[in-house]
């Protein structure tokens, strides 16, 4: 089992492949964008392990996420949308304004991507079984039927 609080979703090298130019054009402070960002994505995690959160034996639910590395990038696109939301001077024509919703738009894709590959353990055994891998329901879908 892991431990939550001492996960870090995303490093600097992890933003820096969505901008090159990460932090040094964007902040002077990345770990505390960083940080914000995973309290966003833990946000999401408890609402979709509210039930489960309500029954766990679990200190926390969130340690019951046996594979967090999936929320790598999801948890990079929040920290740059975060950023450059703060810096947003003028908006709608400002570039730091074009930025946060470029990768909100970003980070819902990637969140989409990392929720259904999560693996829960469900059963608090310490193992993550087969059948507790990607078992995550990020809600309604909606498809093209033939």
């Amino acid at each position: 089992m892991i431990v939550w609080a001492n996960i870090q979703l995303c490093t600097d090298g992890d933003v820096a492949g969505y901008e090159s130019s990460w932090p040094a054009q964007w902040t002077t402070d990345s770990d505390s964008w960083r940080a914000q960002a995973k309290i966003e994505i833990e946000d999401r995690l408890r609402h979709l392990f509210r039930e489960r959160e309500l029954v766990t034996e679990a200190p926390d639910v969130l340690d019951l996420v046996d594979n967090p590395a999936v929320l790598a990038s999801a948890a990079a696109c929040m920290t740059l949308h975060l950023c450059a939301k703060s810096n947003t001077i003028n908006p709608p024509g400002d570039v730091w304004a074009y930025n946060a919703k470029f990768y909100e738009d970003k980070f819902n894709d990637e969140w989409e991507r990392a929720a259904d590959m999560i693996a829960f353990d469900a059963d608090e055994s310490g193992t993550i079984e087969e059948s507790e891998k990607y078992q995550v329901n990020t809600g309604v879908r909606f498809g093209r039927g033939g």
